[in-house]
């Protein structure tokens, strides 16, 4: 167990654990051995435990404890705490980074399969397997018009593909 950083009577493992030596009422006296914390599941499905700072509790989410205690404080406002591919039901330390939104969003949907790139879009016109020979056909001299009509589709579509503007995961 480590200490929390800012705080003085709490600590946090690896395995994303917090545990607490304050005493449960103002007037206890404060604990040798320390207690595990048991974790609130919040709307969102993070975990989050209540800690007392400066005579108020405040309500903090366990990954972001176990990050400011085993890594380093957020390094910028523009970082979050993101959960790897356990999902977030595992606070333990090798299931944590510090990370941008853009990043965490990305890598989340492409774990999880949810992106919507390619032919996973309900409005694609083209398969996956369609965009090499699109790049193909353009190298052997066709114009994208003569491809747009090939694959009735537009010819800018097509001159977006070819400049690699879209269908950029191909």
């Amino acid at each position: 167990m480590t200490p929390i950083p800012f705080t003085t009577h709490y600590f946090a493992d690896t395995l994303g654990n917090i545990y607490s030596t304050k005493g449960g009422r103002r007037f206890m006296k404060d604990r040798d051995i320390p207690i595990l914390l048991t974790p609130q599941t919040q709307r969102n499905g993070y975990k989050t435990v209540n800690i007392v700072f400066n005579d108020k509790r405040k309500t903090m989410l366990i990954g972001y404890l176990i990050l400011l205690t085993f890594v380093s404080d957020r390094p910028n406002k523009n970082y979050q705490c993101c959960h790897g591919k356990n999902g977030k039901n595992d606070n333990s330390l090798n299931n944590l980074s510090w990370k941008t939104t853009s990043q965490n969003n990305k890598e989340d949907k492409e774990r999880d399969n949810t992106d919507m790139l390619g032919e996973k879009h309900f409005r694609s016109l083209f398969k996956n397997s369609d965009i090499p020979i699109i790049r193909q056909l353009h190298k052997q001299g066709k114009s994208n018009k003569e491809i747009a009509i090939i694959y009735n589709s537009h010819h800018s579509t097509i001159s977006k593909i070819i400049r690699g503007r879209t269908w950029t995961h191909i």
